[in-house]
């Protein structure tokens, strides 16, 4: 096939054999003459015409016509009715001989496509004479192609038929109304039908070409900007050079055409018909509903955030809804950003403050959410605020005293923590509490009036502040402190019963104290000093009493004699 400038030719060689015999009469036992077989070739506009003069009338049901392409693929028929005036059917036959062949070929060897069954028509020659020819076998082919040489032979057994007319034929240009075209054969593509073979001269050409139902209709997909449009398609070989043709809006709905829908994770939300036929924007929109957890035609302003959707546009023509459809999912996140802000402390809280912006969502979806806020400690414990808050402000409790703490704020959205990572998490110190208390472990009388106290020092994490010291005093004032929780108390009064208090000071505050009490003994040096005075006082006693019974005695006998 070539084009209008300059054709280039495309030799295509169509051979048509059918089964018959040439045979000439000749005198009544003389020898037969050599075959004579002849054909001549018409072209009407795009078909073809081979017409083979046939004499011989003996056996008029017995021939066979094949059809071969270049490359050897041949294809036989058989005649099932050859009756002069009559139209022929050729159907497929399995003769593998035939006499006759039809070889059609298009250089440089792509094949030529005939249709089943093939056709012929016999026509019967008026008042022939003897030995010419009694009728005509006419078989046409259909649908060449425009701007195409062709070269027709015909053979006989190994024998080449004669042309009547050796001069080549030349198919001509198409022109208008040549190609019409049809919007109903394909839903969504745009069909072509001619009588010419138009398979090649669709340009540029496009891999979105198909055929319709089986005919040589060439069809092209619609795009979404084709409606509402005129579609120019232009040909090779064809006067004028390009087709326009109108594609109307109506067409769109029996379209294969598929609905892009685009959407942002933004409120409100706003979907993005992105192949919406641009041609047709006053004519044509998209409606969208929306079902969701208990809710159904729900409108796209109407949409909340952390909800999942089934959304649905459907595709009015000039306000006319239509079967058009586009299904897509919806669940809008906020991408929350919250930011904490001039937190406070005490020894067992923090409260926390916080401003919260969004860049998916508008101010009033933020005043739906609610808050907890927790601080968990480095050992993982991890406290939280026992309820929801509607305001910026939370106060967490029950922590401990003087601990490192990383606290952050957990939004909810109808009760239901928000699913994504929200805020900036801070991280606090409580300030110093109360010490553990200090149990005292051991009371050791060392001497009667020495006493040795040891109590169990702290673990660090019950310091509840930064360093600890542990004090010890007695109830007559005695006091001492050092670090590692042993004490000693000597020169105590002896027999006696004192109080003791142990507890831990954290630079800020003092522990529970410990008490106990502690009972010195007597003092045994001072027992022998009393008992030595005691026996020397005795002695002492005696020794006078003994000279005063002598000093007595004496006495009295003095009295006697001056009484005598």
């Amino acid at each position: 096939m070539a084009g209008l400038g300059g054709p280039k030719v495309l030799l295509l060689w169509a051979g048509l054999l059918g089964l018959a015999r040439c045979q000439s009469s000749g005198p009544i036992g003389g020898t037969q003459t050599a075959p004579n077989c002849t054909y001549s070739v018409e072209n009407i506009k795009h078909d073809l015409r081979i017409n083979i003069p046939r004499s011989n009338t003996s056996d008029p049901d017995d021939y066979v016509i094949s059809l071969t392409d270049m490359s050897g693929n041949k294809s036989t028929y058989t005649v099932e009715n050859t009756t002069p005036g009559s139209e022929i059917n050729i159907t497929r036959s399995t003769t593998s001989d035939p006499d006759y062949v039809i070889r059609l070929t298009k250089m440089p060897g792509n094949r030529w496509k005939f249709k089943d069954p093939l056709k012929c028509t016999s026509i019967q020659s008026s008042n022939p004479p003897v030995n010419s020819t009694l009728y005509t076998l006419s078989c046409p082919i259909y649908m060449l192609k425009p701007c195409t040489n062709y070269s027709v032979m015909v053979e006989l057994g190994n024998e080449i038929c004669k042309l009547s007319d050796k001069k080549p034929f030349h198919t001509g240009q198409m022109v208008e109304n040549d190609i019409y075209p049809n919007t109903e054969c394909v839903p969504g593509y745009l069909c072509y039908e001619s009588k010419w073979d138009i398979s090649d001269t669709i340009q540029p050409k496009k891999a979105s070409i198909q055929t319709c139902n089986n005919t040589n209709h060439q069809c092209i997909k619609l795009t979404s900007d084709d409606f509402c449009s005129e579609l120019k398609t232009n040909f090779s070989c064809f006067t004028p050079n390009v087709i326009k043709t109108p594609i109307t809006l109506d067409l769109f709905e029996r379209s294969s055409v598929e609905i892009e829908i685009k959407t942002s994770n933004k409120l409100p939300l706003q979907p993005n018909w992105t192949n919406k036929p641009k041609n047709c924007s006053k004519s044509i929109e998209l409606d969208y509903s929306c079902q969701g957890p208990g809710a159904s035609n729900v409108t796209i302003s109407m949409l909340e955030p952390y909800t999942r959707y089934n959304c649905t546009g459907r595709v009015k023509l000039n306000n006319q809804t239509t079967n058009n459809t586009k299904s897509f999912l919806v669940n809008v996140e906020c991408r929350l950003n919250i930011t904490l802000s001039s937190p406070t402390q005490s020894n067992t809280s923090i409260s926390l403050s916080w401003e919260t912006t969004s860049e998916n969502c508008p101010h009033e979806h933020l005043l739906k959410l609610s808050y907890n806020g927790c601080c968990t400690q480095v050992n993982g414990k991890t406290e939280c605020y026992s309820g929801l808050v509607t305001n910026s402000r939370v106060e967490i409790t029950g922590l401990e005293p003087y601990k490192d703490h990383t606290c952050y704020v957990i939004p909810h959205y109808n009760r239901q923590p928000v699913p994504e990572k929200t805020s900036y998490p801070v991280d606090l110190k409580t300030k110093p509490g109360i010490p553990g208390k200090v149990e005292i472990s051991s009371l050791i009388l060392k001497e009667n009036n020495h006493y040795e106290i040891k109590c169990s020092p702290l673990q660090k994490e019950k310091y509840n502040g930064k360093s600890i010291t542990y004090i010890a005093f007695l109830d007559d004032g005695q006091k001492r402190n050092n670090s590692n929780c042993q004490f000693d108390f000597k020169d105590l009064s002896y027999s006696t019963t004192y109080t003791l208090t142990v507890f831990a000071f954290n630079g800020e505050f003092n522990s529970t104290p410990s008490v106990k009490h502690i009972v010195t003994r007597y003092n045994d040096n001072a027992a022998l000093w009393i008992l030595g005075f005691l026996i020397i006082l005795n002695s002492l006693t005696l020794i006078f009493y003994t000279i005063y019974l002598l000093y007595r005695k004496k006495l009295g006998y003095v009295h006697d004699r001056c009484v005598t």
